[in-house]
């Protein structure tokens, strides 16, 4: 058991974890059965997992839907404060609409459900880092530390 300072009595593991989600905010129900070493991003409703060189989105419900095949693993990915949309880095960028009918990603075909920047050669973006920068806009840290915005 872990003991917290000016506190009467010792805390169990699971409720320190769980005071950390509630903290951070959303569910932690939904979080406690998300989080592993292969998420990249959570919101109060929705992470953005991968596994090898797929990103998949996860609903509170348990349905993953592809979102992103990428040249290596993704590296970075973030949800919109308001959960309309996210986007993935890695071997360039997506950015896929949160909403009905949640289409699943195909490379080389285009939808209306994701958009995608510099993910072929000549001009490979190589992504390491985002942050959302705006309602429709990310900040993007490149491998050698350039940064780019893109607005969508």
């Amino acid at each position: 058991m872990q003991l917290r300072a000016n506190m009467d009595g010792p805390i169990i593991w699971w409720q320190t974890r769980r005071r950390r989600n509630e903290l951070r905010g959303g569910s932690y129900a939904f979080r406690k059965n998300i989080l592993t070493a292969n998420t990249l991003a959570v919101s109060h409703h929705y992470a953005i997992q991968y596994e090898y060189e797929i990103a998949y989105l996860c609903m509170p419900n348990g349905r993953k839907v592809v979102i992103g095949d990428f040249y290596g693993d993704p590296q970075a990915a973030v949800i919109a404060a308001d959960e309309t949309w996210c986007a993935i880095g890695g071997c360039g960028l997506i950015v896929y609409r949160i909403a009905e009918p949640f289409e699943e990603y195909v490379p080389g075909k285009s939808a209306g459900q994701y958009l995608e920047f510099h993910r072929s050669a000549p001009d490979v973006w190589w992504v390491t880092e985002m942050k959302q920068s705006g309602a429709f806009a990310l900040e993007l840290r490149m491998d050698g530390g350039a940064i780019r915005t893109v607005s969508f």
